[in-house]
This record gives C-alpha cells, sequence and structure tokens, in this order.
C-alpha cells in the first residue's frame, strides 16, 4: 500500500456475511454443478462463523491489521449497501 491514497475496508457481521453466502451463484470455477456447491455450504458456513478465531490468511486480524496501520484516508463499511460505486 506504499502509493494508496485511500483504504476501504468492508467489515460485514458474521451473521451478515454467511446470509450474503447463501444466494451465491453457482462458481463453475470451483463446482461442477450448482448442487455440488450447495453440498458445501455448511461447510462455508462453518468456516465464515470462525472468521473472528481464526488465525490464517482469511482471518479478521489479519483483514484488520493493515486497515488499522494505513496513515491516508480509510473508510470503514460494516453494512451492506445498496448504491452502485462508480469505477
Amino acid at each position: 500500500m506504499l502509493h494508496a491514497t485511500e483504504v476501504i475496508y468492508l467489515n460485514l457481521s458474521i451473521a451478515t456475511c454467511i446470509e450474503n453466502e447463501k444466494p451465491r451463484p453457482w462458481e463453475p470455477h470451483k463446482y461442477p454443478s450448482k448442487q455440488a456447491q450447495d453440498k458445501n455450504l455448511a461447510m462455508l458456513v462453518d468456516w465464515i462463523g470462525q472468521y473472528d478465531k481464526r488465525l490464517d490468511t482469511f482471518s479478521r486480524s489479519v483483514h484488520e491489521s493493515p486497515f488499522q496501520s494505513f496513515k491516508g484516508k480509510k473508510t470503514h463499511i460494516d453494512e451492506n449497501k445498496k448504491e452502485t460505486l462508480a469505477m
């Protein structure tokens, strides 16, 4: 982040992340069918539920660290938003 002027941290609650995951579209690059993907949902929900406790590269502690140490403009988003961002 040497050249970044802003960091946006999407920090949804675990409950919101789980709700967002349930209707996810089929990911054909990961699963041979939507049914195969849906069979994995319970494991994925459990994994999401461990977000605060895990220490892997996908944990809350790892995600928060660069945000906390960033010296530029910081935006913290903690809820789903309905608007579309222009890129």
